[in-house]
């Protein structure tokens, strides 16, 4: 993945928990994230989603280790570039000068690629949340539309 990018990867979903690795400056960092209380792929298209908006400011994501959580977030100021920084227990990794862009696909990508494990997992009992496929078609769009203007 191009050093300007947030790397994100699925592992295997069991008992209600998916690792999620981030690559952030040059680290790949794993959060292995509960299903209880939260959904924690909803929220991953929703920054998608505000990294592709006009809207400036911080999105945050919390993903919860029980009893921890880590906390993702991203600010983005003008411009086609966003910081990230991810907290979590004995971890606090930064980066600046990402591309919204990029990134916003590769977590599309990303999440395409984890589909088809998450409706299994529902099926056999070891996932609470239906996979955000309306908000997935939705992000999708937008990355056409913001590929075509740039």
């Amino acid at each position: 993945m191009a050093d300007d990018t947030l790397n994100v990867r699925f592992g295997d979903i069991s008992h209600g928990w998916l690792p999620i690795t981030f690559g952030i400056a040059g680290t790949d960092t794993l959060v292995d994230a509960s299903d209880v209380p939260a959904d924690p792929i909803a929220p991953l298209v929703s920054l998608a989603r505000f990294l592709l908006s006009a809207e400036l400011g911080s999105r945050s994501v919390e993903f919860h280790l029980e009893p921890e959580y880590a906390t993702l977030t991203a600010t983005k100021t003008a411009g086609s570039c966003f910081d990230v920084r991810l907290v979590q227990p004995g971890c606090n990794i930064s980066r600046s000068s990402l591309s919204r862009v990029a990134t916003s696909t590769q977590i599309w990508r990303a999440l395409r690629g984890v589909e088809s494990a998450v409706c299994a997992a529902i099926d056999d009992n070891q996932w609470s949340w239906a996979f955000p496929a309306t908000q997935m078609g939705m992000l999708a769009s937008e990355i056409e539309t913001a590929n075509a203007t740039h």
